[in-house]
């Protein structure tokens, strides 16, 4: 069967069989549109995406990619740049992971596209308190996920864990989320949700990484140290409704503090002070697993692209927070006073 993907104002092609699309759908869904359409319907413009289980086509005008991903099997790609063709291949692969694969491609894609067309990205999360588009940046272990947990406790409605870009509409930025799985802590579940729910929703995971980490030697907390989240089951467990894109409002960039008792504080940053720490979170490369596609898309860099939006960004409120670990109950409480 042949669907196309859609997303903003851009399209791929995908060629799945029926039964695997419903998996498909679930992980992409809202984020992405997905119709059936006709082969005469697909331009040379559009990128192709097919997961195969044999290989016995014409492959010489491929070039083949194999990579070593966490699925623990090969996987290997042919790349067909001149017609925007991508075959994914691996032996014995679930349907589940399969699916996986091919979310993966078509974000990809869509994310090289958005940024070959100016949009720019960062290192954070997104969520939205009363309407109003919080964008929460910073790198591994400042407390994004923590701090998103807690604020989607309180009423927050989420939008994307770690994988935020920035447009320019009008006089505005209008900031969106991407279909990515949430790879959330064991203690910093523990800290906000409660032990029975943990249980019970883990039980009805369905992201295959669950099952590799169950399987493998990796050590942690509760359960395994480290849990995969989609965004919907993530949602789901507070309760939070699911946005794809907002208006952005502020931004946020969290840091622990080292007394874990310390109560949530906020500090306005002046523009200079903002803009510099945002400039420290822009990604360079918006790809992952599938690192083969980037010299098929013409990238700028994104400090160059940084200069188009720094007028707008300098009209955008920045604050610093920092929170001791066990207090983050009340991280909602302060962001809102600050946001609202």
């Amino acid at each position: 069967m042949i669907y196309k993907v859609k997303c903003q104002a851009m399209a791929v092609v995908i060629h799945v069989p029926e039964e695997l699309m419903s998996q498909v759908k679930e992980l992409t869904e809202p984020y992405f549109l997905i119709e059936e359409c006709d082969a005469e319907s697909v331009t040379d413009d559009l990128w192709q995406i097919s997961f195969v289980r044999d290989l016995n086509q014409e492959l010489e005008c491929f070039e083949k990619f194999t990579m070593e991903t966490d699925v623990t099997k090969e996987v290997s790609y042919y790349l067909s740049r001149p017609r925007k063709t991508v075959l994914a291949w691996s032996k014995g692969m679930s349907e589940t992971w399969i699916a996986q694969t091919i979310l993966r491609l078509v974000r990809v894609i869509f994310r090289l596209k958005a940024m070959e067309g100016g949009e720019l990205f960062a290192h954070g999360g997104l969520i939205t308190i009363k309407d109003r588009g919080l964008a929460i940046i910073g790198d591994k272990r400042a407390g994004k996920t923590t701090t998103i947990l807690s604020c989607l406790k309180k009423g927050a409605a989420y939008l994307t864990n770690d994988d935020v870009s920035f447009q320019i509409h009008g006089h505005t930025i209008k900031a969106f989320g991407w279909p990515r799985s949430i790879s959330v802590r064991g203690d910093t579940l523990k800290n906000t949700v409660e032990t029975d729910r943990i249980h019970e929703y883990y039980r009805n995971l369905s992201h295959p990484e669950n099952d590799v980490i169950r399987h493998s030697n990796f050590q942690g907390s509760e359960p395994n140290g480290l849990t995969f989240f989609r965004p919907r089951e993530l949602a789901d467990m507070f309760r939070a409704p699911i946005q794809t894109s907002c208006e952005l409002s502020a931004i946020l960039f969290p840091e622990f503090a080292e007394d874990r008792q310390q109560r949530p504080t906020m500090t306005r940053l002046s523009p200079v002070d903002g803009l510099s720490l945002l400039r420290k979170n822009l990604v360079r490369n918006p790809g992952k697993y599938n690192e083969f596609l980037l010299s098929s898309f013409k990238l700028e860099d994104p400090q160059g692209t940084f200069s188009q939006y720094e007028h707008l960004f300098r009209k955008i409120p920045m604050y610093s927070l920092k929170q001791g670990f066990l207090r983050t109950s009340m991280t909602y409480d302060c962001i809102a006073r600050f946001l609202l």
